[in-house]
């Protein structure tokens, strides 16, 4: 039983990196990369989005239409955008909602 828990955990990984391309895909071409190079794979996406200077791009970020991208978890950066007024999940197979989503205090219902 205990042999099958690292797949457990690479499947996971892998559905929480392929949203967090998803998402990234989504909100890329609206951020300032301030003439530096655009993240290209999933770790430095990860970096980008948890750096403290990049802390005021992800909060002008208000709105995020999620619909119909096929995601199975929420990826856990959503939780750096703390300014979010509208999400839209609408479409996808999520198989429960992270405690990030409780997080955002401005979230219309």
């Amino acid at each position: 039983m205990l042999g099958a828990l690292p797949c457990q955990y690479e499947n996971m990984q892998a559905q929480l990196d392929t949203s967090l391309i998803k998402l990234w895909l989504i909100i890329c071409d609206d951020l300032d990369f301030q003439g530096a190079e655009k993240p290209k794979n999933i770790q430095e996406i990860r970096e980008w989005i948890n750096l403290p200077s990049n802390e005021e791009q992800l909060r002008h970020v208000t709105q995020l239409n999620l619909s119909d991208q096929r995601f199975a978890v929420t990826p856990l950066e959503i939780s750096k955008f703390k300014n979010l007024k509208s999400l839209d999940f609408q479409g996808n197979k999520l198989r429960s909602n992270p405690d990030a989503l409780c997080s955002f205090k401005k979230l219309h219902p």
